[in-house]
């Protein structure tokens, strides 16, 4: 009863405790700790000039029902009444109670997709910190893990979009408790949310506050400093009679008090109630018959450029908002500026200044002016003031002159539009990676909706312009990069969208460079639907839209595997080029030398390599394209054997490198010549090389080639055999992977660290990291590394006792998927292999047999065969072919295989057959291993077409 409700509001943080600042909760939110809270939520940061007001018994009322074992709540109420802050409110103070390990906020607020569900899995995704394809796998996640889930704004969607989200919803509240705003009183007419009868969904609609507090509220908003003007005189003092007669005009709504307090504070009392009673008959939503009166107050600069938010979808970077309005006194990044700043405070030996940057942009430390940073810590960061990365950061802002103010802009004209709205809560602001973003409260985005042709064009080229920066900065920091693109999605949907429909010369490019975000946001039928418009713009051949397209399916098809695929998409681009796109022809020349490579036709890959080289020399400009031919042209030769020529090509991706300044590219290049001395065994050299590769990356914060240097030192502690060394390195590799979210590498590198524990003589451990390998590559349709982790899986249980079975079930299921991949690069040989040996342990030698041809035949068809027999095995291939018709030659032979091994039995009695005639490739190879058949094939081949050997 009333006493109850009484004791229970004792528990509530009250407005005194957030003016005092003894709210700990409220604290530790705006405090160093963060990150630890990020950790459990990603609600938005309370405001905290205007304190949570006047909800108390709303929220003791949602409590309650969650106690009587309501699983959905339905807030409803205009735009302003404060429903998302009640949400949050809830939210955060029963996780304080204990009630929830995870709150999860997912904001509809001018969502431009049409997967509402897959972008809300991807947000759970996030903050439960798993890996979800479907609503499904949210579902199983969710059941692991106390979680309360916000949907916000879910009144913006589509009505077929919004019924397919509350089915799922529905489910999901089996294991989470869901609240969800909306400012459709009726509801949703959805049969898992009614209005009334209920027991697992409540619906409740909010009107405005009480008397008592929402003169309370008033009163505290007028007692806050006035940012715009601290020395405003108007007469505030009135009697709470005076200021209920006031609220009760705009039936205290808590946004419309907001507004009140503002006008309040620049015309006074009398004034306000004569522009209030001078309106038409008041709308429903309060708030709007007050903005006009905002909107008049100020002055007329402002009110100019006040409508061109309109164009924002839900709110903007601050930085962006100044670009499109035309407000910016310099149209550069912010990272451009700091990067200024940086190389300036270098060239000034500034210690104290690179010493504040650096702590700022790594660990968002600020370090106070007036204390001076030690010297053991200056010491630390000497690198930072010399060599790659200074040169590096000086030729990179060659690229970028550095712009002229913006004409006519006068930097007060942002700074008190700003004020005027964060003043009222038409808009909050929140600090995401150093930048600030502007929520625009949803009233203000309805108020405001423009068709300002020309804005809408402006705001489109600024956002294409954003996805290049999006698109560069996912390479050094994804998480960054996702952040803010998620925060941005409207913004970019919305200009992404215009493009589309204006058919612009960019808009293939666009789409290109936010694909990775939509698909890392579960937009996939959104995806789809671009995809399909820019089809229809790609049809004309020769145009960029038409190039850019079909780049991006080429390499679509390449990162997925379908290297032939790729290869023909490239080839028709090649054949469709005019002569002045000699960048572009070098472009597409690389990636058909990746798919040729790929597919073991290392020749092809050379020739396109080659005449890549041949036109990218004739370019005075972009010569990285040159780095990246000879990088890849070294990658294949290395491949083949061809040292020498690989060293040399190399040492020209490193010359160019090191002329442009270009530390990252030069970094790889040293990773390269560690792989090329590991190929040709000098151990000593590949360790040096990739270590400082691994120093170079560190000090450039490239973490994701750090992750790969650390993989190439497993690779070489591997071969060494020094097990601890290669696990130490493939572990923290891994984790790097996982960290920045590259998950299918991370499952790449697990397959190592079973290899490594397995020959360790772990094998549960090893058994353990196939198979994590093999759940993640399934997750992520990676074929190619499902049937490698499943060959290597039925591998190892081949030989333990009780477990042959198993290992021919997995064998099985490896060979399904393999005889879906593409022939030219599957290595189907390696589970026929497998087979053979479950065959022969199971003592049935015809089916052995039968697999050990199958085996060799598939091995003796991949066109890298050859290259393997060219750098192992030439001279014996050769020398067994010229003996057939060589007496001097044969007896030479002879005499050599009367002294190999005993080991070489078999072998020696196959090359015996074949000297006295022998051709019959089934009676030759049946009793050999996999490479001894290999050598038989090739000398066959080149007994009966000489012309094979050359």
């Amino acid at each position: 009863g009333e006493r109850e409700f009484e004791l229970h509001l004792q528990d509530w943080f009250i407005p005194t405790l957030y003016q005092n600042g003894d709210d700990k909760r409220l604290l530790k939110k705006t405090t160093v700790e963060t990150v630890e809270i990020a950790a459990w939520h990603n609600l938005r940061p309370s405001q905290l000039e205007h304190a949570f007001f006047g909800r108390a018994r709303e929220l003791w009322e949602l409590e309650r029902w969650m106690l009587q074992g309501v699983q959905r709540i339905t807030i409803a109420g205009f735009d302003g009444q404060g429903k998302t802050a009640l949400a949050i409110e809830l939210a955060y103070w029963l996780q304080q109670k204990g009630w929830f390990e995870k709150l999860i906020f997912i904001d509809y607020k001018a969502f431009q997709g049409v997967d509402a569900v897959s972008y809300a899995v991807s947000s759970l995704a996030m903050v439960l910190d798993e890996n979800l394809l479907d609503a499904q796998a949210a579902q199983a996640a969710l059941a692991k893990v106390s979680s309360f889930i916000i949907l916000d704004n879910v009144e913006s969607l589509q009505a077929e979009t919004l019924a397919e989200l509350l089915t799922v919803v529905s489910q999901w509240s089996q294991h989470a408790r869901i609240v969800l705003t909306t400012c459709q009183i009726s509801g949703f007419n959805h049969a898992d949310f009614p209005i009334q009868n209920s027991l697992v969904h409540r619906h409740k609609s909010l009107e405005g506050l009480g008397e008592a507090d929402a003169v309370a509220y008033l009163q505290y908003l007028l007692s806050l400093r006035s940012e715009i003007d601290p020395d405003v005189t108007h007469d505030i003092e009135c009697s709470n009679q005076d200021y209920a007669r006031l609220l009760g005009l705009v039936r205290c709504h808590p946004l419309s008090i907001q507004i009140l307090a503002y006008l309040l504070k620049n015309k006074g009392l009398a004034q306000i109630e004569k522009d209030l009673a001078a309106l038409p008959e008041s709308p429903d939503n309060p708030v709007l018959a007050l903005l006009p009166l905002f909107i008049a107050h100020l002055d007329e600069k402002t009110q100019q450029y006040l409508p061109l938010l309109g164009v924002f979808q839900g709110g903007a970077m601050e930085d962006m908002i100044l670009k499109v309005m035309g407000l910016t006194t310099v149209s550069e990044s912010p990272e451009v500026v700091k990067a200024r700043k940086f190389l300036t405070a270098v060239q000034n030996n500034d210690t104290q200044m690179i010493a504040r940057i650096v702590a700022k942009e790594s660990a968002n430390i600020d370090i106070p002016e007036d204390i001076e940073v030690p010297q053991e810590l200056i010491e630390q960061l000497q690198p930072l003031m010399t060599g790659d990365v200074v040169n590096m950061l000086a030729a990179e802002l060659k690229k970028v002159p550095q712009q002229q103010s913006a004409e006519g802009v006068d930097d007060s004209i942002w700074h008190d539009l700003k004020q005027h709205l964060l003043s009222t809560d038409l808009i909050q602001a929140e600090q995401v990676f150093g930048q600030t973003y502007l929520h625009f409260h949803p009233t203000l985005s309805a108020a405001l909706a423009s068709d300002n042709a020309e804005f809408r064009q402006r705001h489109q080229d600024n956002y294409y312009e954003f996805s290049d920066y999006l698109y560069f900065e996912d390479d050094k920091n994804p998480l960054k990069a996702h952040t803010i693109a998620k925060y941005e999605l409207p913004n970019l949907l919305f200009a992404l969208k215009g493009a589309l429909e204006d058919a612009s010369d960019d808009a293939v490019e666009f789409l290109t460079k936010i694909t990775m975000f939509l698909d890392g946001f579960g937009l996939q039928r959104d995806l789809d639907q671009f995809n399909q418009q820019a089809e229809k713009l790609a049809q004309q051949v020769g145009t960029d839209n038409w190039f850019i397209n079909k780049s991006r399916r080429g390499e679509q098809l390449y990162d997925a595997g379908h290297y032939a695929e790729a290869a023909e998409i490239f080839t028709e681009i090649s054949n469709n080029l005019d002569s002045d796109s000699s960048y572009r022809h070098c472009v597409v020349l690389n990636f058909l030398g990746r798919c040729f490579n790929r597919q073991g036709q290392a020749e092809s890959a050379i020739a396109c390599y080659q005449q890549g080289l041949d036109i990218a020399k004739q370019l005075e400009q972009n010569v990285n394209i040159q780095c990246q031919l000879y990088a890849d042209l070294a990658d294949v030769l290395t491949e083949i054997g061809d040292y020498q020529q690989a060293k040399t090509a190399c040492e020209q991706s490193l010359a160019i490198s090191e002329q442009t300044g270009d530390a990252k590219a030069e970094a790889i290049t040293k990773g390269q010549l560690g792989t090329l001395a590991l190929a040709q065994e000098d151990l000593v050299e590949a360790e040096k090389c990739y270590q400082a590769a691994l120093a170079s990356f560190h000090l450039l914060n490239e973490s994701g080639h750090e992750a790969t240097a650390l993989y190439q030192l497993g690779m070489l502690y591997q071969t060494t055999e020094e097990w601890d060394a290669a696990e130490h390195a493939y572990q923290k590799s891994a984790k790097m992977k996982e960290a920045e979210g590259n998950l299918v590498k991370a499952a790449e590198i697990w397959s190592h660290l079973a290899i490594i524990t397995e020959n360790m003589g772990k094998l549960a451990d090893a058994e353990a990291w196939y198979r994590k390998a093999i759940e993640v590559d399934k997750q992520f349709n990676n074929a190619e590394g499902v049937a490698s982790g499943l060959n290597n899986l039925a591998n190892l249980l081949l030989n333990q006792p009780g477990r042959l079975a198993e290992a021919q079930q997995l064998a099985q299921q490896c060979l399904e998927i393999f005889k879906t991949l593409d022939p030219s690069t599957a290595e189907i040989w390696k589970v026929y292999y497998i087979l053979e040996q479950v065959a022969d342990k199971q003592g049935d030698l015809q089916t052995a047999k039968h697999y050990r041809a199958l085996s060799q035949q598939a091995k003796a068809n991949f066109a890298g065969t050859r290259y393997e027999l060219k750098r192992e095995h030439s001279e014996l291939i050769l020398g067994t072919v010229a003996a057939i018709s060589n007496a001097e030659i044969r007896k030479e032979l002879e005499a050599q295989m009367k002294t190999a091994p005993d080991q070489w039995n078999n072998f020696k009695t196959a090359l015996q057959q074949i000297l006295a005639g022998e051709r019959d490739e089934e009676i030759l190879c049946e009793p050999l291993d996999l490479e001894d058949s290999m050598i038989v094939y090739a000398i066959l081949e080149g007994i009966e077409n000489p012309d094979s050997l050359s």
